[in-house]
């Protein structure tokens, strides 16, 4: 393809996005005076019109009329369309509803013309979905479902928003420019997060961004986003190649108009356009160029900082705009502040005019005390003085924490094609040369380094990556207590990102101390949604150091505040209720933990639609309850569904799914389906080795519920393999009286005794309730259960009278925590039957024996 050729095409996708009426004068100043392109490209207008009642009929015969035609009244998925919304260049969007009435809650459905698109757009079908599904932030709209409808249709189930474009919004309630200014900082706020995950939006626009009667901005639309790091090499083909579909001329940026590759300076220049929409009533003039009767009554708002600040966020050079999303909106927060800004030159005479500005009341008392008090005017200019250095000087150290932007602006620059020269850049070596960066360029700016060190500390933690983690998050600690003390604000900050960390390599006292600082400096300001945060994670941190109790504890006085401060529905509250559900599972309340569990599930459904990374959490602990009460067909149907939307979520390896097989292998084991079992385990131990490494205590209760499976299949040397690689790995990273020890030398136990080594099996199922009752109750069904094996152990070597006791009270604990259904509590009656056949009572094995079901295998561990 020429270049001329190029342009032409990228002119005439450009000008088909426009309404009709403002295609010529569009195309007047795009083509510069070039009358023969202008030419080119209106003779291809005028070929498509011609050929559009074409495609329609095309469209009608192929079945795919309601891509084209109104599709209303039509069956997606789950969903009935009821009418369009609006159309676009990657499909139609219509209001729809349940069609089964299930939930009343209305959605939009945008049907993506795949047919039309060839097989690129079946690929970009799926890169869109993953797009939107990564993306959780109150401002941008949800996905809640996705798929193909019966006429090979893709579809998307999407947040349906009842509002109004925001330069509508704001015209209709008379908003002044403060208040405009606001809404359009919530603006830059959901576009700078989609910027941190990788995420271009590249078609804002008033229609995408719209504002709810009750003044919720909603960004729309991520069909033609582009992410960042696109790893694949089909997924980078397909976003190259789709850089030339539709987009908004009027608020695309020159680069993206010459077909030149996205950034994220195109959706800065994008906000630039709208910001000049939202002041004056008009778009920029190289964009809208209104006759004079047109100009807007309030285009002088445009003067001053709020016109150096549009400007450049319009600038035609990319280079020269706004380094960030970020940036943009700092300047702006300290227009509204009264702050110099940094569109404009930096001189004496504009800062103190600044200074004046913010400290107006101040500077005129100032004057009036030298007027009267003239002898000692040198002493108060002095005063003065020392004031306004004072004062910049706090400006400037608020300007270093906000130089994160600009900072990982540059780091991105490495990706841009005249840098990086034909290689492919990754996230990941994008994320590698930011660690290195900070740490030799931003050493004389202590507060910004810290900022920066936590951030990509973060994301390295976000992503797997825990020992690239640590060391940042270690300095940014050390940092800000230098800085900012021990009960400073920014210190709590780095306290619990840091406990975070060392919770999930299971380093759980230390985790434990780190919360408990950030939890008093939050306590000192009096109880907030940070003393609710910190509770919760010191609850989540007992429960993996075993502490059940104390977890409990810290678990309710977490959820009390936040329902006081959250109200009934928040993502914060559905998180503690999964907690202490979990909890409450693990002290063998059943009932309670099912409860909270459909609680927590029902509410994260609600907030986050049907396919996420937390609905998936949800769904995986009510199976594993529903497991422990023996239901176990329903479990399994919600072990798989939380598998499969786990891995349409994620990508590659990754614990989440690692941990859903696991979870799914204990079911059917407990099915006593063991070749399928065995399959699931192996996998998922596969994968936890690649993303854990071989040494997480996750891969020790991998092994040990990997052994109990062998043990059921009668591989006994491969079990003992298991096993005594999950000891080894308990043994490195856990204390010693840790439970998930006593669970290991519990599968030590049955496969001693089933190998007919009774002696060894009772010394390790007595090491096994030493261990849980330093951590359990007496009724907790772990204590039940090794008792039961212990005295069928004892029974074998016919030492009965030590053997009853320990059978019997086994029983009776299985029964009252796990249910009589349960599969312990049906092995502890088989046992109970043998003991008294062995002990020659028929009649109280002719008892025991009717209250036995069917065979049952032993339930396994849990993994948090």
């Amino acid at each position: 393809m020429t270049a001329r050729w190029e342009r032409i095409e990228n002119l005439f996708i450009a000008v088909s996005a426009l309404p009709v009426e403002q295609r010529r004068a569009y195309l007047k100043t795009a083509c510069g005076g070039d009358e023969g392109l202008r030419a080119e490209v209106e003779a291809m207008l005028s070929a498509a019109n011609e050929a559009e009642g074409w495609f329609t009929d095309l469209a009608r015969h192929s079945g795919l009329s309601g891509l084209i035609e109104d599709a209303a009244g039509r069956e997606v998925g789950a969903y009935r369309l009821l009418h369009l919304i609006g159309r676009g260049g990657m499909g139609s969007v219509y209001l729809a509803e349940r069609a089964d009435r299930q939930f009343e809650k209305r959605v939009a459905v945008k049907l993506v013309p795949l047919a039309l698109w060839g097989q690129d757009a079946e690929r970009r079908f799926q890169l869109e979905r993953q797009i939107l599904a990564r993306l959780e932030h109150p401002n941008i709209a949800r996905l809640l479902d996705a798929g193909v409808g019966d006429d090979n249709v893709p579809y998307f189930v999407m947040e349906y928003v009842a509002g109004q474009p925001i330069d509508r919004y704001c015209d209709e309630q008379h908003l002044n420019v403060e208040a405009r200014l606001k809404l359009f900082l919530k603006v830059c706020g959901a576009v700078a997060y989609a910027h941190r995950n990788l995420v271009i939006h590249r078609d804002l626009k008033p229609a995408n961004i719209l504002v709810t009667d009750d003044g919720v901005v909603k960004l729309l639309d991520f069909g033609i986003a582009k992410l960042i790091d696109s790893s694949a090499d089909a997924e980078a083909a397909v976003v190259t190649r789709q850089d030339r579909r539709p987009m908004t001329p009027a608020y695309a940026s020159p680069e993206l108009l010459r077909g030149e590759a996205a950034s994220t300076a195109a959706d800065v220049y994008a906000l630039g356009a709208l910001l000049h929409l939202l002041l004056t009533g008009a778009l920029p003039e190289s964009r809208d160029n209104p006759g004079e009767e047109q100009a807007p009554a309030h285009s002088r708002r445009l003067v001053g900082d709020l016109g150096m600040v549009t400007m450049m966020a319009l600038h035609e050079d990319p280079a020269r705009r706004y380094g960030s999303v970020e940036q943009l909106a700092e300047d702006l927060e300290r227009y509204l502040e009264h702050m110099p800004v940094r569109a404009r030159p930096d001189t004496v005479g504009y800062r103190t005019s600044r200074f004046i500005r913010r400290h107006r009341f101040g500077v005129a008392a100032t004057a009036l005390l030298v007027l009267l008090t003239a002898v000692s005017g040198a002493a108060i200019t002095t005063y003065a003085i020392h004031t306004a250095r004072q004062k910049d000087q706090i400006a400037q150290e608020r300007d270093k924490a906000r130089e994160v932007a600009k900072f990982l602006a540059s780091v991105f620059d490495y990706a841009d094609p005249a840098t990086a020269r034909g290689k492919k850049v990754t996230a990941r070596e994008l994320l590698d040369r930011g660690a290195e960066r900070i740490s030799r360029e931003l050493k004389g700016q202590p507060a910004l380094q810290a900022e920066m060190l936590d951030q990509i500390g973060i994301i390295y933690y976000k992503l797997g990556l825990y020992k690239q983690s640590a060391p940042l998050l270690e300095k940014a600690l050390a940092l800000r207590l230098k800085i900012y003390g021990e009960t400073g604000v920014e210190t709590e900050e780095s306290l619990n990102d840091l406990g975070a960390l060392r919770a999930i390599m299971g380093n759980y006292a230390a985790a434990e101390q780190l919360y408990l600082q950030a939890l008093a400096i939050s306590r000192r300001l009096g109880e907030s949604a940070s003393t609710a945060k910190h509770l919760n994670n010191l609850g989540d941190t007992a429960t993996r150091a075993g502490d059940f109790k104390k977890a409990a504890g810290y678990l309710e006085a977490s959820l009390i505040i936040k329902r006081r401060l959250l109200g009934p529905v928040h993502e914060e509250i559905a998180t503690t209720l999964y907690n202490l559900a979990d909890v409450k599972y693990r002290l063998t309340d059943l009932a309670a933990a099912e409860k909270l569990n459909r609680e927590a599930l029902a509410m994260r459904r609600q907030l986050l639609g049907s396919v996420h990374p937390r609905v998936a959490q949800s769904l995986n602990e009510l199976a594993m309850t529903l497991k422990a009460e023996g239901k176990f067909p329903e479990a399994e149907r919600l072990y798989r569904a939380a598998l499969e939307m786990k891995r349409k979520i994620y990508h590659g390896d990754h614990g989440a799914i690692a941990i859903g097989l696991y979870n799914l292998a204990k079911t059917l084991q407990a099915e006593g389906k063991y070749a399928d079992a065995l399959n699931a385990a192996r996998s998922g131990l596969a994968m936890g080795g690649r993303v854990w490494g071989k040494q997480h205590p996750a891969m020790g209760i991998f092994y040990d519920g990997y052994g109990g499976m062998l043990i059921d299949s009668g591989d006994y040397a491969a079990a003992r393999q298991a096993l005594s690689r999950s000891l080894a790995i308990f043994a490195a990273t856990l204390p010693p009286d840790h439970y998930r020890v006593g669970d290991a030398r519990v599968n030590l136990g049955r496969l001693d005794a089933a190998q007919g080594d009774c002696s060894k099996a009772v010394s390790e199922y007595r090491a096994a309730l030493a261990i849980y009752q330093k951590t359990f109750s007496p009724t907790h069904w772990k204590i039940g259960r090794a008792s039961s094996g212990l005295g069928d152990c004892l029974r074998a070597m016919k030492r009965y009278k030590e053997a009853e006791p320990l059978l019997v009270g086994g029983y009776e604990v299985l029964k009252k925590s796990r249910g009589d259904s349960d599969a312990d509590t049906q092995s502890a009656l088989e046992r109970l039957i043998d003991y008294y056949q062995a002990v020659d009572k028929p009649d109280a094995a002719a008892h025991y024996r009717a209250l036995l079901r069917k065979p049952h295998r032993r339930s396994g561990n849990k993994v948090h």
